[in-house]
């Protein structure tokens, strides 16, 4: 796993050499976001690390995470890493697909999504037996949490993240 973290690494500066030598702004954007991609699979292994790091070196008690009620039945997390996204002038709408089923899920606490200037984070509990957990730990451009939103289809899940300072009523 470390030799993995050691060629993220390289890729991603790499990947920032050649983001400084791009002018087209499209361009920019795309190697922008993949950067993103890389630095969050980056902290991702390092927090892997870490965390087996402390695990294998205590021999005490061991901390239990508080589980919301809404996860009564026994599942596991999976972190949701392959989406497409698509970049309009006042939105960009995340696709998280391959979710059989998710418009079955009705309690509350199913779905939970958490937009924030900056970020977005999507917890999908107890599909098929899996937790699934989408986290953008640091979008590109602002994002205007209040009009922000998801939406369910019958195998997939859209994030529309408004763009901050976008107008609502688009283009005249």
């Amino acid at each position: 796993m470390e030799s993995k973290l050691s060629e993220l690494r390289l890729d991603a500066k790499e990947l920032k050499t050649v983001l400084e030598s791009v002018s087209r702004p499209k361009v920019k954007d795309l190697l922008t976001l993949d950067l993103r991609k890389l630095e969050t699979d980056i902290i991702q292994i390092e927090d892997a690390l870490k965390s087996s790091q402390s695990s294998s070196s205590s021999s005490g008690p061991k901390s239990v995470g508080i589980v919301p009620n809404s996860l009564s039945v026994k599942a596991y997390d999976v972190q949701i890493k392959n989406y497409s996204w698509e970049d309009a002038e006042e939105t960009v709408k995340i696709y998280i697909m391959n979710l059989k089923d998710v418009t079955s899920l009705s309690k509350p606490g199913d779905i939970l999504c958490e937009f924030t200037k900056n970020s977005v984070h999507l917890r999908i509990n107890n599909l098929g037996g899996k937790n699934h957990v989408f986290t953008l730990k640091e979008t590109s451009e602002l994002i205007d949490p209040e009009k922000s939103s998801y939406k369910l289809k019958s195998d997939m899940v859209i994030l529309t993240l408004a763009k901050a300072g976008s107008t609502e009523s688009g283009r005249s």
